[in-house]
């Protein structure tokens, strides 16, 4: 199996390949599920959702994310299609909320942010706001990161890229919606230190990404 790792520049990728038999267990992630921006529907985007077979046949896949913009809007309406579809995936899934999602309707259907472990991993799902970690969700994360030393690799999901800024060395990555990125974000304050004081292999992955050009 080969992934492609997003770099700088579009022409600047790097492909790293894995052997199918190092292969414990897998997860797919997908952002933005709802699909194109201008024109939706309730449900998840066609396209995605014709991927389901692919998915039923890859026998070690054990869960799966969705990084944010599950539904266009925060309705019951959209809220109880999408969960139809989601009961499609042949595989439990987990829900990182991105800026259409988040509110208390959410909150009522999903928890707001949470975590698990599985095969001595530890997935961390976080819900910012603005680009804002705090309060009582910067202490779940706290707490999170203080138990890292029984795992061996630390996934956390969220929807906004929350290292990217206009102007510094990630501006080449197109994200959906510049005005959602708070440029008072803590990430670099907060996030990125307790991290990068971890001796685990961290993953951040984010799902702002492909809904528009």
């Amino acid at each position: 199996m080969c992934f492609p790792a997003c770099t700088e520049s579009e022409s600047d990728v790097e492909v790293i390949y894995v052997e199918e038999d190092s292969v414990q267990y897998s997860f797919f992630v997908a952002g933005h599920v709802y699909g194109n921006p201008m024109h939706y529907s309730p449900g998840l985007y066609k396209t995605f959702r014709d991927q389901i077979p692919f998915f039923a046949e890859e026998e070690k896949l054990e869960f799966g994310v969705f990084a944010g913009d599950v539904v266009p809007n925060p309705t019951v309406e959209f809220f109880d299609s999408a969960i139809v579809a989601m009961n499609e995936f042949p595989v439990p899934i987990t829900i990182a909320p991105g800026n259409h999602d988040r509110g208390s309707l959410f909150n009522s259907y999903f928890p707001e942010y949470s975590s698990e472990s599985k095969n001595g991993d530890l997935s961390i799902y976080l819900a910012p706001d603005f680009c804002m970690i705090d309060g009582e969700q910067l202490e779940f994360f706290e707490t999170q990161i203080a138990r890292c030393d029984s795992f061996t690799n630390i996934f956390v999901f969220f929807h906004e890229l929350l290292w990217w800024a206009p102007d510094n060395k990630f501006k080449g990555i197109r994200v959906n919606w510049e005005p959602e990125y708070n440029p008072d974000g803590n990430f670099w304050q907060d996030i990125h230190p307790a991290l990068d004081s971890l001796e685990n292999q961290v993953y951040l992955i984010a799902g702002d990404l492909g809904g528009t050009k």
